[in-house]
């Protein structure tokens, strides 16, 4: 059954003329093998998230045909008209995102989400009047685009409590036999996602009647523990990093960053359980044979998995993130807000052991348990991660060499280790706003850099 037609009470279209295109840890494994060479399997999950064309002939035709598929800035080969496609949808959702944000201010918002079948288009949640909350978002548009408004029954601060609610009973309902591993908000559902392990349609009924807005789904297994990722100097985002202390312990420099009070004191933003599973927070961390600095702070749950290295100057641009290749290296210009990242967003991954995936947001403030330690506000997307890939950046290239940062690589499932992007693997990621939150106003205040001269 279609879990929206549960939910959804009603659907008011309003349209616009369409704007014209414009880890976990790290272990000791060989730091050259990765997974960056798409394949018919990652070509076909990326085209069916996108409605894009996903026959067999198509996507075997487009890994061997580079002329007539040039567009890989998504890390699987795209026609020109696809490309060109997927940047009007990055068009009209950054359009939309002053929209969402003035919406999340209003009583009764029950969240949004980009439809990616339905040509990407923005659709915002209310447990009110859908046409006065419709024409308030409309007033709100960056610029044209179509966009729908649907009537729910929960508000999303409400499923937002549900979610903190089910996480703090966890111990109890391990007592009976259901064991919670994560949650997380499925907005387009209007429910919360309590993963399960070894669930049982007793167990989901079980949920369902002491929780009721809820959707159990089975835990998936958590993984085991030129110019290239493993020599690319100086530092930049997508990267590996090495414990000089722990040298088979390696992690993904995220984003270079600087303290908030101090310009000239550079950072590196990266995972935070980098710096505390195994390792002391204070080892120093190199590239290739070149150290960058030494661990300052990290916090591995129980709210945030985020941590802080220092960096010494930087020759060049300080706001690059190796991107999908050597030649493929955009600046960071913007980070995006968390109304800025909805679920059906594109999203994409840098991580130095895995390479260059991309897919779409699936859910959004989701608390996980990473190795025994509880961590929140994650964004989950539908692709997966390989040891060492830890603290790699998530982001978006909105054009050419301008990189729209989202966040740093968490966590993620593995259940076909040889292909991230397998129908049914995820991964998780801590947004940079809140990142910069567990900060806020303390000694480690930090921004990340979005200037060349940072």
């Amino acid at each position: 059954m279609n879990r929206r037609a549960l939910v959804i009470a009603a659907v008011i279209s309003l349209a616009i003329s369409p704007l014209v295109p414009a880890a976990r840890p790290a272990v000791a494994a060989d730091p050259t093998a990765t997974a960056t060479t798409p394949t018919a399997g990652t070509a076909a999950q990326f085209r069916q998230d996108f409605g894009l064309d996903s026959d067999a002939t198509t996507v075997q035709q487009s890994l061997a045909d580079a002329a007539g598929f040039p567009d890989t800035r998504f890390g699987v080969p795209l026609t020109a008209a696809e490309g060109a496609e997927m940047s009007r949808r990055i068009a009209v959702q950054q359009n939309a995102t002053p929209a969402a944000e003035w919406a999340a201010g209003q009583p009764g918002f029950g969240g949004w989400y980009i439809d990616q079948l339905n040509g990407g288009m923005p659709v915002v949640l209310t447990t009110g009047d859908p046409g006065a909350f419709g024409r308030g978002f409309g007033q709100h548009l960056g610029g044209p685009a179509a966009y729908q408004v649907a009537a729910v029954p929960n508000t999303q601060a409400q499923l937002q409590a549900l979610e903190d609610g089910i996480w703090a009973d966890r111990a109890d309902l391990a007592a009976g036999g259901i064991d919670v591993e994560g949650v997380s908000l499925d907005v387009p559902a209007n429910v919360v996602r309590v993963e399960v392990a070894g669930l049982t349609d007793s167990a989901a009924s079980a949920l369902a009647a002491r929780y009721g807005a809820v959707e159990a789904v089975e835990n998936t297994p958590a993984e085991a523990d030129s110019c290239s990722r493993t020599n690319c100097p100086p530092a930049k985002g997508g990267i590996q990093i090495i414990d000089v202390q722990h040298t088979a312990y390696w992690c993904t420099l995220g984003f270079n960053a600087k303290y908030y009070a101090s310009p000239n004191a550079g950072l590196i933003l990266t995972a935070g359980h980098c710096l505390k599973e195994g390792v002391s927070v204070s080892d120093s961390w190199k590239h290739v044979s070149t150290t960058l600095g030494h661990g300052v702070t990290a916090l591995w749950g129980p709210t945030y998995d985020t941590g802080l290295i220092t960096r010494g100057s930087t020759s060049g641009d300080q706001n690059l993130v190796y991107w999908s290749s050597a030649s493929d290296i955009p600046h960071v210009v913007a980070i995006a807000s968390l109304s800025g990242m909805p679920v059906g967003t594109a999203a994409c991954r840098s991580g130095a052991r895995s390479g260059y995936f991309c897919g779409k947001v699936t859910a959004i403030e989701a608390t996980k348990d990473v190795d025994g330690v509880t961590v929140q506000h994650m964004w989950v997307e539908d692709f997966d991660a390989s040891p060492g890939d830890s603290g790699a950046p998530v982001g978006l290239e909105t054009a050419a060499g301008r990189l729209l940062a989202y966040g740093t690589h968490s966590d993620s499932t593995s259940l076909d280790p040889t292909n991230p992007r397998t129908a049914g693997e995820s991964g998780w990621f801590m947004p940079i706003v809140y990142s910069a939150q567990a900060y806020a106003g303390g000694a480690n205040r930090f921004i990340v850099c979005t200037l060349a001269s940072c």
